[in-house]
């Protein structure tokens, strides 16, 4: 089976947690840092002892569809406290979760990359949270991604970081955020990990491009990207990016958009893969 790759989100908010612990959930990536996965849609929560009764690991090939259709709701679940309440407090809502759920603290997504990185699969962590008001907010979202991040190196587990700029604050005091995310990608460098910035709804599609290309042209070669096939902007967004050398992780896209921004149709998503 070829090397995958699955994403272990770690919620900002929500349920009940040991001290300096953060509430987490797994959902899965079909496209790998280092490449296609070929055959196989890595996904799945580990199996450790104190997992609830009744639930198994997801292993690759599990959810090729279901993954598609559930990242709207996880996306949702990020940016909304309410709607995290709700899946957490709702047997039924949780009981449907816990195929995606590696578990709600930091220490259960460890295990969770550990479990992945046995079965031969590469990993992700992705701190999950809704969009930062206030530079306190983005002080302490990117001191959060500094924890999450020596945590992975400190076992040496095989796991990359993704990052959402809009928790560093670039939607209002890009400054800001084009500083945090310095702080983060130093950090990373001196352990040799590889840091994903992940694409986010339209409106922030050019300030990521902006914030990505400065801290590329300084130099930080450990820093990737995302693009969203769904967007009429992408193909020319590859074409400028294709002889850069950057990293880019293709995925279709999720986040509400109107028709004259994003394909609606699903086939003339897929086709863009082409």
């Amino acid at each position: 089976m070829g090397a995958g790759v699955a994403t272990i989100l770690l919620d900002r908010g929500g349920g009940q947690r040991q001290p300096g612990a953060h509430p987490g959930t797994l959902l899965p990536q079909s496209l790998g840092d280092r490449g296609p996965a070929p055959g196989a849609v890595a996904s799945g929560s580990p199996d450790h002892g104190d997992r609830p009764r009744g639930r198994r690991p997801l292993y690759p090939g599990d959810l090729p569809v279901a993954v598609g259709a559930l990242r709207g709701v996880f996306i949702a679940l990020s940016e909304s406290p309410r709607a995290r309440r709700f899946v957490l407090r709702n047997r039924i809502s949780r009981r449907a979760s816990r195929r995606f759920v590696a578990g709600e603290t930091l220490a259960d997504g460890l295990a969770a990359v550990r479990a992945l990185n046995q079965a031969g699969l590469h990993a992700s962590l992705n701190y999950l949270g809704e969009k930062t008001t206030s530079p306190a907010e983005a002080e302490q979202a990117a001191a959060r991604y500094l924890e999450i991040l020596a945590a992975v190196t400190g076992e040496r587990l095989d796991c990359n970081l993704s990052i959402k700029l809009s928790q560093l604050g670039a939607a209002g005091d890009p400054a800001l955020a084009e500083a945090l995310l310095r702080r983060i990608l130093a950090a990373a460098r001196a352990t040799d990990t590889f840091v994903r910035i992940d694409m986010e709804e339209s409106a922030l599609v050019d300030p990521t491009l902006t914030l990505w290309r400065r801290v590329w042209q300084d130099g930080f070669r450990n820093v990737g990207l995302v693009i969203q096939a769904y967007l009429r902007r992408s193909r020319a967004d590859l074409e400028a990016l294709v002889g850069e050398g950057v990293r880019i992780r293709l995925v279709k896209g999720a986040y509400l958009e109107p028709p004259q921004v994003a394909f609606p149709r699903k086939a003339d998503v897929d086709a863009e893969y082409g």
